[in-house]
């Protein structure tokens, strides 16, 4: 081939490149771009909410405290709870040494939706308990412990010692509905045998367990389990004539303003986040409640779609400065979060998954960051209650117009 060929060749691959190049960010501007500006939206639109819910909380001795990395091992409910409970969903491709912990549900599967159809009236049907076959006797061990540490002696332990990652999503955990059928019981026979004072005490302990667990899900159980908590309590004052000086349940509004936070937090900590707003959520010395538990839960999947999005070839985006700021605040929480998955699998550089759409495409410089990019703009979530609080004021707003 001549000189002449050549350039006309090369010209050729000029312009389909050119044209591919288009065709992408053609894409970009079409698919992923309006979901990245429409999650900016949302949380631009929520921040003054959340950080109101922050300093509601901020003086609760229960939700505002930011819990502390324990001191002594010999404080950990781990290698007590989680022998004890039933976690799912089941590991694949794990080893035979999970046969060790609970097979079956705390609380049956009949037995909980019995409670469901009591409804509202659980702890007027407390005489129910005896006949009920359900196992909470875990309750009577938990005042000898400070913290819970999940990833440790535990299916995630068998995940972190044969190198095999999953997405928070796919992670084993204690089921939380049997946790919370199993926390009615115990408020229920606390009016059965009348230790109200007790039963009350081991609940609560209980929840601020549940607190240390640097889990998103079981942080949000604890929040469900203050509710029934308080419930009972009131059954207890009302109906058994309960000293109310002897205990001080935590008001709705600030289980309901929790919970909200928590979510939102899990909303705020993402790669199109602002800088200012990310330093100050998650880079100031005061934590949000449940500030490990977001951090186990958002980190992995931004990990995971590093590959795609942070290499960098001549006019590719480049998200190298987000990247960066998630590993300080990576940083930042491991000086006080346990963190010990997120940190096995970041020490060995493995946080491999399965890349939707054709793999040639999500390879590919260019059109890797579309796959990418989506991919977590589609996992966007957590101002859900946010959205519910002010979306029957539009429909009312709307209809008198």
């Amino acid at each position: 081939m001549n000189f002449r060929g050549l350039v006309y060749l090369f010209s050729l691959f000029f312009l389909l490149g050119l044209i591919a190049l288009a065709g992408i960010e053609a894409l970009y501007h079409w698919q992923v771009y309006p979901l990245v500006v429409a999650n900016q939206e949302i949380q631009y639109q929520f921040r003054d909410m959340y950080i109101d819910d922050l300093d509601h909380l901020a003086n609760n001795k229960l939700l505002g405290a930011s819990h502390q990395r324990e001191i002594s091992s010999a404080d950990d409910a781990g290698p007590f709870l989680n022998l004890q409970l039933y976690w799912m969903p089941k590991a694949k491709n794990s080893s035979d040494d999970l046969n060790a912990y609970r097979q079956t549900p705390l609380v049956p599967v009949e037995v909980r939706e019995s409670l469901l159809r009591i409804g509202g009236e659980w702890m007027r049907k407390n005489r129910r308990v005896l006949r009920l076959k359900a196992d909470f006797s875990f309750f009577d061990q938990v005042s000898s412990y400070a913290f819970w540490d999940l990833e440790g002696t535990s299916p995630i332990a068998s995940l972190i010692s044969q190198n095999i990652f999953v997405l928070p999503s796919q992670l084993p955990i204690p089921e939380s509905s049997d946790l919370i059928a199993a926390t009615k019981l115990r408020l229920m026979k606390g009016a059965v045998d009348g230790q109200p004072l007790l039963a009350l005490q081991q609940v609560r302990q209980f929840v601020r367990l549940l607190l240390t667990t640097e889990n998103l899900q079981m942080v949000q159980t604890a929040l469900v389990i203050l509710d029934h908590e308080r419930k009972a309590y009131q059954y207890y004052v009302d109906e058994l004539n309960f000293d109310d000086s002897q205990w001080e349940p935590i008001d709705h509004e600030s289980t309901h303003r929790a919970q909200r936070a928590v979510q939102a937090s899990h909303g705020y900590l993402h790669l199109w986040t602002s800088k200012p707003l990310m330093d100050k959520l998650f880079l100031s010395p005061d934590r949000p409640l449940g500030y490990c538990a977001v951090l186990n839960e958002n980190l992995p999947l931004p990990y995971s779609v590093r590959p795609l999005l942070e290499p960098q070839w001549p006019l590719e985006r480049s998200y190298r400065s987000q990247y960066k700021e998630l590993d300080e605040i990576f940083s930042h929480g491991k000086t006080f979060c346990r963190l010990k998955y997120l940190r096995h699998f970041s020490e060995i550089r493995n946080f491999s998954i399965r890349y939707p759409g054709p793999m040639i495409l999500n390879k590919l410089p260019y059109s890797r960051k579309l796959f990418g990019l989506k991919l977590l703009a589609l996992n966007f979530s957590g101002f859900d209650p946010y959205i519910a609080m002010v979306t029957p004021m539009s429909r009312s707003e709307s209809s008198s117009n």
